[in-house]
């Protein structure tokens, strides 16, 4: 994200320290954001013609059929226990047509649990303006103090001061609600750090 997509999301100009360490405070609030989401924030390579695929491995549960994700735009192949398989729709919670998904949900539930190789390209095309919006609002807190408490009411015979007393992370959270709920994976069932792709960074594995 450049400063000049910081600026125009968050309507103000940047800081002079902001701008001097917009790289150190970008990393931060990614991955802040990432923890928040509960999953890798990525954004493919568009650089080519073709999309860049990578085997990915998952772990399922018995008795479920939608196996949990990172982001995706498009499968190329998936196999169960070394058998291709081609029974799965891809899905972005119960949407299949948003353009880019977080699980396969299969024709079948498993009856055991077993490895799922996905060979897909994953992460965004690029990332949604929403979630654009998220990370600049992180960032704006990232290149400040953290606030502290605050007197929340006082009274004085008829004379009364109140003030707020939520942190900058109370209030990103409370604005946001709606887009974290729409992306996060943080309160899917039963998370399992269970990617074993050697090449990813990856913790979130899960199959509800």
């Amino acid at each position: 994200m450049t400063q000049a997509q910081l600026e125009a999301l968050l309507g103000r100009t940047l800081t002079a320290r902001e701008v001097a360490n917009l790289d150190l405070y970008l990393d931060i609030a990614m991955e802040n954001l990432e923890e928040l989401l509960c999953m890798p924030l990525e954004e493919q390579n568009n650089s080519g013609d073709e999309p860049e695929f990578e085997e990915r491995a998952y772990t399922t549960r018995i008795g479920y059929r939608t196996l949990f994700m990172d982001m995706f735009t498009e499968v190329e192949s998936v196999t169960v226990d070394g058998n291709e398989t081609t029974a799965y729709t891809p899905y972005f919670w119960n949407t299949p047509n948003k353009g880019f998904f977080n699980s396969l949900v299969f024709d079948e539930p498993f009856n055991r649990e077993v490895t799922v190789v996905v060979n897909a390209a994953w992460g965004f095309l690029e990332l949604p303006d929403d979630i654009q919006l998220l990370l600049a609002q992180l960032f704006a807190i990232t290149s400040k103090k953290y606030s502290t408490g605050s007197v929340k009411s006082k009274r004085v015979r008829n004379f009364q001061v109140t003030f707020g007393d939520a942190t900058d992370e109370q209030v990103f959270a409370d604005t946001n609600a709606l887009t974290i709920r729409k992306y996060s994976l943080c309160n899917v069932g039963y998370v399992l750090h269970g990617d074993v792709c050697k090449t990813h960074r990856s913790r979130y594995c899960e199959c509800v």
